[in-house]
């Protein structure tokens, strides 16, 4: 393979482990079995964000931060 071929599929897959829609198990949990619903990683994202959206609104109300 060439090395624009190789940085090519670096690319890839690099988008693809940081794309929330692939999330990547973390190793502390074990796999849970296919006959086992994984729960939704945008349950996750949606949390993580809304929390950094009510840190802005706090530093907008008290910039001062104390």
């Amino acid at each position: 393979m060439d090395q624009v071929g190789y940085v090519k599929l670096r690319l890839f897959a690099l988008i693809l482990l940081s794309d929330s829609r692939f999330p990547i198990p973390d190793s502390r949990f074990p796999i849970p079995d296919s006959r086992f619903p994984i729960p939704d990683s945008r349950f996750f994202t949606t949390s993580a964000k809304s929390h950094s959206i009510a840190s802005q609104r706090i530093s907008t109300i008290n910039p001062s931060g104390s």
